[in-house]
């Protein structure tokens, strides 16, 4: 486990295997650990957000960032709705439920009602809307 410097050691997640297999994985292959991100430092308040800005080699969008452009249009994507959601839409329609909100990538006015269940989100996902501005 990391010791919680305030370094970079994103390096030591396989950024690209949620692309391939579904989750993050540690380059050895082993499940993800916690504690290694610069994002969970900050978020276990063992770094600051500006030490995260000056420290972090891996801020998804991030002009010269080493964070994969194609995990980050893998997440858009995901984000977007390009997954199947077909398990969470098809139990909508059996309750006839109408509980629908706007999910925190919506802006007032959209179209499209999301439910609650479709806004379980990748903490990636979490922190890009955080942390950058995508145009």
């Amino acid at each position: 486990m990391s010791n919680h410097q305030k370094i970079c050691e994103c390096h030591k997640i396989n950024w690209m295997s949620i692309v391939h297999r579904g989750e993050y994985e540690m380059t050895d292959g082993s499940p993800v650990q916690r504690g290694f991100s610069c994002d969970d430092k900050v978020e276990t308040d063992h770094m600051t957000e500006g030490e995260y800005g000056a420290v972090c080699k891996y801020i998804p969008g991030k002009e010269d960032s080493r964070f994969p452009p194609e995990v980050l249009q893998y997440l858009l994507d995901a984000n977007a709705g390009s997954y199947d959601r077909g398990d969470a839409e098809r139990e909508d329609a059996e309750e006839g439920s109408s509980a629908k909100s706007l999910a925190w990538w919506q802006e007032p006015g959209d179209t499209c009602s999301v439910g609650w269940e479709h806004q379980t989100l990748d903490p990636i996902l979490l922190a890009l809307n955080s942390k950058v501005s995508i145009k």
